[in-house]
């Protein structure tokens, strides 16, 4: 007799990315999109099925490793996270490799996993990191005298 487990009595990933529970944040699909330059992308999904906005943070973890971002996510709400600005910069990774990342919502708690970093191509080719803002001058009112000068009319009569 032979035994084979039934594949869906398996827990398993079943995309690219991984998974991660915190507090009422589910986050799936979570990877990073990047070429090896030094900036990743966060890629995946977050779903808050809480009844209260929550803030979720993603960070490297690790020596020398660079500030995290965030994200509001309001009650019932679904975000895809690389439409949403999340990046690292300043970071030595290659695809393929594996990188610690803390995911940590405000409140619920923090739980760190193991991302992959996945290169731009294929269905994450067009996963690009967003243009960095470029700082604007300042704009001042311009302010506009009105000089009124009295004028006379002179009536003649003839």
């Amino acid at each position: 007799m032979v035994f084979n487990p039934v594949q869906t009595d398996v827990i398993y990933e079943p995309a690219d990315g991984v998974s991660a529970d915190v507090g009422s944040v589910a986050v799936r699909d979570l990877v990073l999109v990047g070429s090896g330059d030094g900036t990743v992308v966060v890629s995946g999904a977050a779903y808050n099925g809480g009844a209260e906005p929550v803030t979720l943070q993603v960070a490297p973890q690790g020596e020398g490793a660079a500030a995290g971002s965030e994200v509001q996510v309001r009650p019932r709400e679904q975000l895809t996270l690389a439409t949403k600005g999340l990046r690292f910069d300043g970071l030595d990774t290659e695809p393929g490799s594996m990188l610690p990342v803390a995911v940590t919502t405000r409140p619920g708690g923090t739980a760190v996993v193991n991302v992959p970093v996945i290169a731009a191509t294929g269905p994450y080719a067009t996963v690009t990191p967003a243009p960095a803002p470029t700082p604007t001058a300042p704009t001042t009112p311009a302010t506009t005298t009105a000089t009124t000068e009295p004028t006379a009319t002179t009536t003649t009569t003839g």
